[in-house]
Formats: C-alpha cells, sequence, structure tokens
C-alpha cells in the first residue's frame, strides 16, 4: 500500500552506540579474559538497520561519545550504498 507513496522513510536513531555490542553472558565472561579469551559481537541498532530490506532512504545516527561516533564512521564503508548521516551530540538536546 505504501510503496506508491510520494516520501522518503528515515530511520533516526538517538542513541546510536559503537554499532556493535556483546552479549550480556559475555561481557560478564570477558572479566576474566584467560578463562574465556573469546566474545561474541553481536549487530548493533544501527547495523540492523541498515541490512533491512527494502532499505530506509536516510539514516541518521545521533551518539555522544566520541569513541562510538568514530565506530560508527565505519559503516560508511561497510555499507556504501546507504544514506548514512552521523550526528555527534547528544539527543538530549
Amino acid at each position: 500500500v505504501m510503496k506508491k507513496q510520494d516520501f522518503r522513510l528515515f530511520y533516526v536513531d538517538g542513541f546510536a552506540g559503537s554499532g556493535a555490542s556483546t552479549s550480556k553472558a559475555e561481557a560478564e565472561r570477558s572479566q576474566d579474559p584467560t578463562l574465556f579469551p573469546s566474545t561474541e559481537v553481536l549487530d548493533g541498532s544501527p547495523t540492523r538497520a541498515l541490512t533491512v530490506e527494502p532499505p530506509f532512504d536516510h539514516y541518521i545516527f545521533i551518539e555522544k561519545s566520541d569513541k562510538n561516533v568514530r565506530s560508527l564512521a565505519g559503516l560508511h564503508e561497510k555499507f556504501p550504498s546507504r544514506n548514512i548521516e552521523i550526528a555527534p551530540g547528544d539527543a538530549n538536546d
């Protein structure tokens, strides 16, 4: 029904994080890496949104942590066909 409508679909994530995370169980195990040397990295909401088909027309990821902003910048290379905007700052502002 919506395919014939003239609009653009935006995905906005106000607290995007780094784009990936470890599971809670893995995070707890990683406190002693000598016992559990590997950790499972899970796709975060930005990566999951970028893999949705059909894709959104535009993606806006807001993140206040400089480290996470740098990590999100890598999504441009991983998803070159997506229109990604990374907005550094606090989404509450």
